[in-house]
This record gives C-alpha cells, structure tokens and sequence, in this order.
C-alpha cells in the first residue's frame, strides 16, 4: 500500500513538472529585451526595457546599473553610456546617447557567424563598439558607415539606432554571413525590436510570435499625433512590456529626447519614480558615473529589491520543480524495478 502511495506521489510531481510554463528547460535561454522608437511631426522619442534571465550580469545584482557620462575629447563626441561592470571591474556599456542625439541598445538573439572581413579597419580587438558609435557618429548615417566597416566575424545581437530626425534603424545578422538593415518609416512611424532576428524571425529567444513585440507594436500604432508620444506614453510601454515572471526580470528601464538631450530612467519596474538627467548638464561636469539605484528614493529602491526578491523565489520554485520533475522521472523505472525485485522475492519465499 506504501509502495502504491509512493508511486502515485511521483507520477503527480512528474505531470507538475512537465506541465510547469518553461517551454521545458529554457530559463536563462536569451534577455528579454525590448528596444523601440517614434517619431511624429518632428518629436522623437527612444525607449529601452533591460531584462535580465539567468546568464544576464544584473540577474542577482539589480543595483548593478551604472550610467556613465564622458565629455567630448579630441578623439570622441561627448556621450552618456549605460550598462554595468562586467565581473565587477570591466566596463560594459549596454545603450547610450551622445551630445547629438544619436541612440543605441541591443537585444539578444541567436548568433549567427559571420563573414570574415580582415581587409575592414575597426575591430573586437582595435576598437570598442559600443563607445565608438556614439564617439564617432553623429547620426543614423553615420553609424550605418562605422558599422560596415566593423569586422564582427559572428553576431548574437541586434543593434537598434535613431537620431534626432526620427530615423530608426535594426541592424541584424543574416545566414549569408552578412548585415542586413530594417529601417523605420519617414516621419510619423515607429520600430521595435525584441528577441527574434528581424530577417530570419524563426532564430529566436523565448516566444514566437513574441508577445512583448506585439504588445509593444500594438501602443506605437496607437501614437497618432506629438500630442501622445510623450514621456508618459512611452512609460506606459515600458510597463507593459516589463517582465515580472519566473524566467526574467527588469532591472532598469530608459527612455531617451534625442532633440532635448535628456534620458529618463525607471529603477527595477518603479515606474512610478522617474530619474530625469540633462545630458548636456551632466557633460559639462566632467567625466562621472553614477549607480541608478542611488539615484532613486528609498522607497522606490526598496520597493526594486522586493520586486528582484519575488522574482528570485519564483525562479527557484520552478528550479525546483524541474530537478524533482528529472529525478522523478529518473527514479519511477528504479521503483519499478525495486516493486518488481520485491515482489518477485516474495512470491518465491511463499
């Protein structure tokens, strides 16, 4: 009777486990991030949803985010980057805008090896990316040309663009080996990028169709006018898009003006609190850095920690599910061999 309980017990973990929403073992596969832009009768907004699954550097840190501003050099424009430092010590900028209105993020995607093109100028090893599209371009233009001339040699990203005209761009990697761009329309339009390839939409992280791509799709079409595309508009998108399950959470939001040189940013999903910094003012102080989270009020920054806690016990609920799901299904042929043995053992002695 105890061995039928026992049974019965595992058989119960075993459909708990595989019926668990994680499209099986896929927590920590890719960062759900969300990059988008529009523009309307000459206003242009940038906004940026930065999750973090397991393989992502803010996944236990969500006071990890630094935005660092550097002044304009002989060398460089002036430009305001965020990110965080990678293992503690070495920088790693994310997004960013520079002192005329040039954009940036990225979101992850598959990677796609590319063709190698040793005859291009500027490489992983003689330039840094992230700083020089912003350092060396002034718009869109600009940066499409430093881009080419980039020897990637593989790409697991997709690099998203505007400026402040309004343009927009999605740069992804194609299976020829090769950069393929999707432009935003001319004025009054928008783009969005998430975590499927834009060319090759079947190479993806999570979902396909993406729901956040079509949530956020979905309130871009709504902007009919500069009336609505507005820092509260945009806002409203990024906590619609926010994550708040078990595979991913957001550790810091932005929205960037590119006309008016200013960035707003949400710490861990407190949308309610919004951190305004002028970039032209902040260059002029001198190269700085600053951690988002000391930027924010103690309750907001207590309230981000609660929300990264909850998504931490969520995780490892399912965690857990999944290896009592595995070593249920390890040991039912064990007990089933164990009853058999057994009973097999007890038929003999009578």
């Amino acid at each position: 009777m105890k061995l039928k309980k026992l049974s019965f017990a595992v058989i119960i973990i075993i459909i708990i486990a595989f019926f668990t929403p994680i499209n099986k073992l896929s927590i920590g596969k890719g960062n759900n991030c969300t990059n988008f832009a529009a523009s309307y009768n000459g206003r242009v907004l940038f906004g940026n949803s930065e999750d973090a699954s397991e393989n992502h550097p803010l996944y236990n840190n969500p006071d990890g985010t630094v935005i660092w501003f550097l002044p304009a050099s002989a060398e460089n424009y002036g430009m305001m980057q965020i990110g965080w430092y990678w293992q503690g010590t070495h920088v790693s900028y994310q997004g960013g805008i520079n002192e005329f209105g040039l954009c940036y993020d990225s979101t992850a995607i598959p990677e796609i090896n590319l063709n190698d093109h040793p005859e291009k100028p500027f490489n992983s090893e003689n330039s840094y990316k992230w700083r020089d599209i912003l350092g060396k371009c002034r718009n869109i233009t600009e940066a499409i040309d430093y881009i080419n001339q980039y020897n990637f040699k593989q790409m697991g990203y997709q690099i998203f663009l505007t400026d402040i005209t309004g343009d927009a761009v999605i740069i992804s990697p194609n299976y020829a080996g090769e950069l393929n761009l999707t432009y935003k329309g001319t004025n009054n339009s928008s783009l969005a990028q998430t975590n499927f390839n834009r060319i090759h939409p079947e190479s993806h992280y999570g979902a396909y169709s993406c729901p956040r791509y079509q949530i956020c799709c979905d309130l871009l079409s709504n902007i009919n006018s500069e009336d609505n595309l507005t820092i509260d508009y945009f806002k409203t998108i990024l906590d619609a898009v926010h994550q708040n399950s078990f595979e991913s959470y957001t550790p810091y939001s932005n929205i960037f003006n590119p006309t008016n040189k200013i960035a707003y940013f949400y710490y861990a999903s407190q949308f309610y609190e919004t951190v305004q910094l002028n970039i032209t003012y902040e260059l002029s102080l001198g190269t700085h850095e600053y951690l988002l989270c000391d930027l924010v009020s103690e309750e907001a920054h207590e309230n981000g920690l609660k929300y990264h806690q909850d998504f931490i016990t969520k995780a490892n609920v399912v965690k857990g599910l999944i290896i009592t799901g595995i070593v249920a299904l390890i040991g039912c042929p064990i007990i089933g061999i164990f009853i058999f043995v057994k009973r097999k053992k007890k038929h003999r002695e009578i």
